[in-house]
């Protein structure tokens, strides 16, 4: 009977060993020799007719490699699942492995070894009153909710022509040509936002109107624009004249001027601005808008309160990992990545497996569980974000649909809402100081936040069974 044995090399590492029989082995073994014969066409024998001793050369290895994988994997799993052992990654071969007998027709025994990193016991240190963290609140001033409206009137609104002086936020297009000495230039025709000019820029076209003309570098036109944005945008030139030579230097006359009329506050912009029946009146929108904006502004104070945590947490807690095991597996399973090294590698590896060590025992003591419709609302969270914070429920809900189709894309959702209920739980349990802070404030704090990485759970370098 095959057997399994632990040897504990410390309280980080083990051996377990595993010994398969070959009387366990040889009934499988006749049986695949069989199947084989019934089926293999081999030169010189007819089919079904090749001797088994033929067979056993030729396919022999194959066959006991399969098996012997096959029974090693199920001797190894029984005997972990069985004893409940606790281990990172997955078991390798021991460095001390001696070469084992594979061919068909031995009668010895199979012996193998493998290392395995065991799961640290750990007691997450940090919380309680032993530090207290800012929390920060948001005060919003009114005028802010008036550039909101005002800023969504003119993205709904209609851009109509005008005759008046161009103004900001007009669209102005031109009618221009390359200025060349007795001959005519590049002609071409195209429109651009006043306030997308440069500073310049804007000089040449202030008090212009339509009808006017203007003289101008067309290279430096627009803010931060490249010569292959300007070719193919501004000049138009299209593959057929790609080794056309083009200058700089440009007259054109303003062709048209057009300004954006702001929606009128009607059932029709509420139900584009807000979702269709959310909103009926200004003093709604406000209110909704107010709503909306306070609810984000929270969201992102929760979230910088519950970095500090997090970042507090990997600090004061000092974890032991069997890192010699760790490095063998990490470099056996998956592909080094660019520009680092395996050290650096190693090193972002280990802050991973050291937070999921945390927040598995954060999420055992608070009972921390992620269900399906949770993933959901977090990918909604994500599609509000793209579109500004507005649009229509049917829209998202078939978005979701279509992401939780990609396991990968769910899975990295669920790493972050779970992470995010871990720290939701740890942040009950510490000790808080409100700080009052201004719009602007807040966003200078939140830009520094933003510049540094979020805290992951790395589901593939870091799995623990």
């Amino acid at each position: 009977m095959s057997t399994v044995v632990r040897e504990d090399l410390d309280a980080l590492n083990t051996t377990l060993t595993i010994t398969l029989k070959r009387e366990d082995l040889n009934p499988e073994i006749e049986t695949e020799l069989k199947k084989l014969k019934s089926k293999a066409s081999v030169k010189g024998f007819r089919k079904g007719k090749t001797p088994t001793n033929f067979l056993k050369k030729m396919y022999g290895p194959t066959i006991m490699s399969d098996i012997v994988q096959k029974a090693i994997n199920k001797e190894l799993y029984d005997f972990l699942d069985q004893e409940k052992i606790k281990y990172l990654g997955q078991p390798i071969p021991s460095k001390d492995q001696e070469e084992v007998d594979l061919s068909i027709s031995s009668s010895s025994d199979l012996i193998f070894k493998f290392d395995l990193g065991l799961t640290p016991d750990i007691e997450v240190q940090g919380l309680g009153d032993t530090k207290t963290y800012d929390r920060y609140e948001v005060k919003l001033e009114d005028g802010f909710i008036k550039d909101e409206i005002s800023s969504l009137r003119k993205r709904l609104g209609q851009r109509n022509e005008v005759e008046d002086k161009i103004k900001e936020g007009d669209l102005v297009t031109l009618n221009a040509t390359e200025i060349k000495d007795n001959k005519d230039g590049w002609a071409t025709t195209f429109s651009i936002l006043f306030d997308a000019l440069t500073d310049d820029a804007k000089k040449i076209f202030k008090g212009k109107k339509k009808g006017d003309t203007v003289s101008f570098d067309i290279t430096t036109l627009e803010k931060k624009q490249t010569k292959e944005y300007i070719r193919k945008y501004m000049l138009n030139v299209t593959e057929a004249d790609e080794d056309v030579e083009i200058g700089d230097l440009f007259k054109g006359e303003i062709d048209k001027v057009q300004r954006v009329e702001e929606a009128e506050m009607n059932e029709e912009f509420f139900n584009k601005a807000f979702g269709e029946g959310k909103v009926k009146t200004e003093q709604e929108a406000i209110d909704y808008i107010k709503n909306q904006t306070n609810t984000w502004y929270i969201k992102q104070a929760d979230s910088i309160l519950m970095r500090d945590i997090h970042d507090e947490l990997m600090k004061v807690n000092e974890i032991n990992l069997p890192e010699d095991f760790l490095q063998r597996w990490l470099a056996s399973t998956s592909q080094p990545k660019e520009n680092l090294s395996p050290q650096e590698r190693f090193d972002g590896f280990k802050q991973g497996l050291k937070w999921r060590l945390i927040s598995s025992k954060l999420a055992d003591t608070y009972d921390v569980k992620v269900s399906e419709e949770e993933v959901k609302a977090t990918m909604k969270e994500q599609i509000a974000k793209m579109y500004g914070g507005y649009g229509g429920e049917d829209m998202m809900d078939k978005l979701v649909q279509s992401m939780m189709e990609n396991r990968e894309y769910y899975e990295n959702n669920y790493v972050t809402t779970f992470n995010e209920k871990v720290l939701q739980s740890a942040k009950n349990q510490v000790t808080t100081n409100v700080k009052k802070v201004d719009k602007d404030q807040f966003e200078e704090i939140l830009k520094k936040y933003s510049e540094q990485n979020t805290p992951q759970n790395t589901t593939n370098d870091s799995e623990e069974e």
